[in-house]
């Protein structure tokens, strides 16, 4: 018999190449040296970016963060009390000095705080002005008043209503029997 070679090489695997190579031209040829560089450049690059997005991403922005109130001083606690600022004006005058990042007696200088102030203020007076509910409340039936109802021919619907009508009937015939 004739001797067989069982002698077993290791091979190492390889990628299955595609079945259509495309041809290249020897000016594009890169070296697989070349292409390991590269491959290595790109992922520090991509690991930096990633580290530089978890930083932004831990770190609060500035535009999130609410302005801090400012400490009032005694100089803005008289000029808010001689402008005779309103409580439901004082978050406004607030937030227009931080706003402008000035102290809160020289943003009640400003022409335009002025301005809306102005304009609160008559909102204000018109809401007070056209108030639908009256102020002193429902006037209670009164016997002239159930009487003259009677009269029109409308309907009593209480029962006390009811006995309040016989008694001004009784007070009425009373009053002209005299």
């Amino acid at each position: 018999m004739e001797d067989i070679n069982t002698d077993v090489v290791d091979v190492p695997e390889t990628p299955q190449a595609p079945e259509e190579v495309p041809e290249t031209t020897q000016e594009s040829e890169v070296s697989p040296e070349e292409l390991r560089q590269q491959l290595e450049e790109s992922e520090k690059k991509r690991a930096q970016l990633y580290e530089r997005l978890k930083k932004a991403e831990t770190q609060p922005k500035v535009e999130d963060q609410p302005a801090a109130p400012t400490q009032l001083g005694p100089k803005d606690y008289l000029a808010l009390q001689q402008a005779a600022i309103t409580p439901d004006d004082f978050d406004e005058v607030q937030e227009y000095a931080n706003y402008r990042k000035v102290p809160v007696h020289e943003a009640l200088k400003d022409t335009t705080l002025k301005t809306i102030l102005a304009n609160k203020a008559e909102e204000r007076k018109t809401a007070q002005a056209t108030q639908t509910k009256s102020p002193r409340g429902v006037k209670p039936n009164t016997g002239e008043d159930l009487l003259r109802r009677a009269e029109e021919g409308q309907e009593l619907k209480s029962e006390a209503d009811i006995d309040k009508l016989v008694k001004a009937r009784f007070e009425r015939r009373k009053a002209q029997s005299k």
